[in-house]
């Protein structure tokens, strides 16, 4: 399918071809396999990863009959995948483990597929599943979810119709945000309906309306005075800081590595807040906060001192003097009155339901690498030919 979803943005138009042209018939065992388990286990690596998480976290908070865990994090029980298998098996009946891997031969997401396919093989068990979504079925991951569950293959980049200099950021992304970002999607979709209880075959609709909004709000975002002054700050030597909680935190994240790779061309840095890594902001540095709630009480009982940090990260960062945008879910929210520079997702949602602002939000943060590689464009700098998918870390 090749509507236009967005004016500006032709690597969201792909995605959005790539995730609503999925097979249907992948879609319903990957679907099934995933309405039936007791448990999620999440694994990927880099941006990935994170592009499971997001849905994932959405999951874990409103499927009630579900644990959903991360693969060799904190809660999971054991020190290899096959050890952990067996410990899983005693609790649950049915484990789902749901692996995104773009080449499905990264290294951690291959090497856990790897001991899990002789954990089934040894034992012979029919407990547990593996489920990926990959854009190689003939990968290690592709086949072993082939044999032992289910895949859903979905597309890459591809060739983008228009290369010239002007617009080839806009048509590719950056990095491999086709498909970690129709990955992000396709889960965030199949989170919906298994909060509707609906058919497999709903999916394409979902996306389609999804995705009108996703174009809408990418748009709006790139035309606004929001995304001027942001690429004014950031496109000098100012470090960057991205910093959210929950969800938040996995699309800051995403956009921090993202940034990441463009910053450090010219010596300067992208930085997720509160990792060890982070370094120490000053005047003039720009930060990003992304945040469903805007720092809102929640709860009748809940004091000050239980409030967001985010709204103390905010007020360091202000006192600093660092150049502060915000992404935020709620309008009329602590965040959202003291920002001067901000992007309003709203969502009506019901109790239960998987919020969709997180996915949203990270389509928004999609486009500042864009717009800055733009930018250093039309200041004549010059930039890595290949640099959408330049510098893949080889320790994932």
């Amino acid at each position: 399918m090749t509507e236009e979803i967005s004016k500006y943005f032709g690597f969201v138009n792909r995605i959005f071809g790539n995730v609503y042209s999925v097979d249907l018939k992948e879609v319903k065992p990957f679907y099934e396999n995933l309405c039936d388990c007791d448990c999620l286990v999440l694994a990927g690596a880099g941006r990935s990863f994170r592009s499971a998480k997001t849905p994932g976290g959405e999951m874990a908070r409103n499927m009630k009959d579900k644990t959903v865990m991360n693969y060799n994090a904190t809660g999971f029980p054991g020190y290899t995948l096959r050890d952990g298998a067996e410990n899983l098996e005693k609790r649950y009946d049915r484990i789902n483990f749901l692996v995104v891997s773009r080449s499905g031969e990264t290294k951690k997401p291959k090497t856990a597929v790897n001991h899990l396919v002789k954990h089934i093989q040894k034992t012979g068990s029919k407990k547990i599943s593996v489920n990926a979504i990959t854009a190689n079925e003939d990968s290690t991951v592709g086949k072993a979810a082939r044999k032992y569950g289910s895949v859903v293959l979905l597309k890459g980049v591809g060739t983008p119709s228009s290369e010239s200099k002007e617009n080839k950021f806009r048509e590719r992304g950056i990095l491999y945000d086709v498909f970690e970002l129709g990955a992000l999607s396709s889960l965030q979709m199949l989170a919906q309906m298994l909060y509707e209880k609906a058919n497999y075959d709903r999916f394409p609709a979902l996306v389609e309306e999804e995705f009108s909004l996703i174009g809408k709000t990418v748009d709006h975002c790139v035309d606004s005075k929001f995304c001027k002054n942001l690429i004014d700050a950031i496109e000098g030597n100012a470090n960057v800081y991205c910093g959210g909680l929950g969800g938040g935190n996995e699309v800051s994240e995403m956009s921090s590595i993202r940034l990441m790779h463009l910053k450090r061309i010219f010596g300067s840095h992208a930085y997720t807040i509160g990792e060890p890594s982070c370094g120490n902001p000053v005047a003039n540095d720009a930060v990003i906060f992304t945040t469903c709630s805007g720092g809102k009480i929640s709860r009748p009982d809940e004091t000050k001192e239980e409030m967001s940090p985010i709204i103390d990260w905010f007020e360091d960062f202000e006192k600093l003097g660092t150049k502060i945008f915000t992404i935020v879910g709620n309008e009329n929210s602590p965040i959202a009155k003291a920002s001067k520079h901000k992007v309003i997702i709203e969502e009506e949602i019901k109790p239960g339901q998987p919020r969709k602002f997180y996915e949203r939000a990270a389509y928004v943060h999609s486009t500042f690498p864009v717009s800055l590689c733009e930018r250093w464009i039309q200041r004549g700098r010059q930039l890595p030919p290949e640099i959408w998918k330049w510098y893949h870390t080889t320790a994932e």
